[in-house]
């Protein structure tokens, strides 16, 4: 398969934050004989979120695996920018939202969080592009996200490394497994 990653962070842009993720993945998916053909690191924005998208989608890749933005922050656009580089809608995803309130409730619980029960901020994460299928993230609280566009298959993952690693081993391992070079 031909597999390309984006990176989405101003944080690795800046040099404030060291993307290990793109180097994580980018080992898993050689090892099982497949060709990563490019690592792309973009800025937190919806322009550069979609159009970066669009351009990757003109090289016909099998698989685009993103990294980063899910989260509950004004940052966190990744969904959106993906939405609108497919042209789809957000729509609320109830197997989603009831996953990120079942994290939060947890890690509220747990004494980790002091703020109980679902935000705006926290509920924005539960807004998937339509056709979408959430991922289950079992260390944190943003799902990951799989869609389809033609005959690509995008995995949208969290970009704290290990809730990124966790779903990459749980949902996209088995695949590269199973399609080995």
């Amino acid at each position: 398969m031909d597999v390309e990653i984006l990176v989405i962070g101003n944080e690795i842009l800046i040099g404030k934050t060291l993307d290990s993720n793109s180097h994580w993945m980018a080992k898993r998916i050689t090892r099982y004989g497949h060709h990563l053909k490019r690592i792309s690191t973009i800025e937190d924005s919806l322009t550069a979120i979609s159009n970066t998208l669009r351009e990757i989608l003109k090289r016909n890749p099998d698989m685009i695996i993103t990294s980063g933005g899910l989260g509950p922050t004004f940052d966190d656009m990744t969904l959106e920018g993906i939405a609108k580089g497919l042209d789809r809608k957000l729509e609320l995803n109830e197997h989603a939202y009831n996953s990120i309130k079942k994290a939060y409730t947890h890690a509220y619980k747990r004494g980790i969080l002091k703020l109980e029960g679902m935000t705006k901020e926290r509920r924005k994460m539960a807004f998937l592009p339509v056709g979408s299928i959430p991922l289950p993230n079992s260390v944190g609280t943003a799902p990951g996200v799989k869609i389809k566009e033609q005959a690509t298959e995008i995995y949208i993952l969290p970009g704290v490394p290990t809730e990124m690693k966790s779903i990459f081993r749980n949902i996209i391992t088995p695949l590269l497994k199973e399609k080995k070079g």
